[in-house]
């Protein structure tokens, strides 16, 4: 699997400061984290729960350790919680890649950074193949795990027929990888859209 973007290992991109994704799931699961990209506000179409709470298109980079990023007085949450809360994500997710529309207000609203990037990168802040397993339930009903495996092969399809250094999003709109990868996201959605968003403080599931 070729990684897309910002991806790149250290050495082949850019002698700019080292960021560091700091809330993808990869880091609350102990997988080490890769490093990020935008850091502006989300745009109108982006569910209101996950505004404040450093949605998809908001994520949290600092040019520190990642040791040093993390709020120390934050208190731990549960597994079920940490599960509601990037199931929100992946919700999101769903939401602009699946849509053209949603995807040239995401570029209009960041135009710095480049959405086609992010639809491989975020993916695998949320996703990976090192996380899925973690998606369980009751948090991920058995229809919701089979989407995510499902996008998750096709998204590996788009991948393997789309360069590393995607063009623009307008070159892309159209191509038949771009619109597999649309629909997939579509379906996906659908299936996640019937439970809708979870508590992003309090658990759905109480475990007592």
């Amino acid at each position: 699997m070729k990684f897309h973007g910002y991806y790149l290992p250290i050495s082949d991109r850019k002698p700019i400061v080292e960021k560091r994704l700091v809330n993808s799931a990869e880091h609350f699961y102990g997988v080490a984290a890769q490093p990020g990209t935008s850091d502006t506000a989300p745009p109108e179409w982006m569910p209101s729960s996950l505004h404040d709470n450093m949605a998809v298109l908001s994520r949290f980079e600092v040019d520190l350790p990642m040791s040093d990023a993390v709020e120390d007085t934050e208190e731990p949450i549960s597994a079920i919680l940490l599960n509601q809360r990037y199931r929100n994500h992946l919700i999101g997710y769903f939401s602009w890649v699946s849509s053209y529309q949603k995807q040239r207000e995401y570029q209009a609203t960041v135009p710095l950074v480049h959405v086609p990037h992010e639809a491989f990168n975020q993916w695998e802040d949320y996703a990976s193949d090192r996380i899925l397993d973690h998606y369980v339930e009751p948090v991920f009903s058995k229809d919701e795990q089979e989407a995510l495996r499902a996008f998750r092969d096709v998204w590996n399809s788009a991948s393997d027929d789309t360069p590393q250094r995607l063009p623009s999003l307008e070159e892309l709109i159209g191509t038949e990888p771009w619109e597999r990868l649309r629909i997939a996201a579509e379906k996906a959605l659908e299936v996640f859209i019937r439970r809708g968003l979870f508590d992003w403080d309090r658990e759905d599931f109480p475990m007592h």
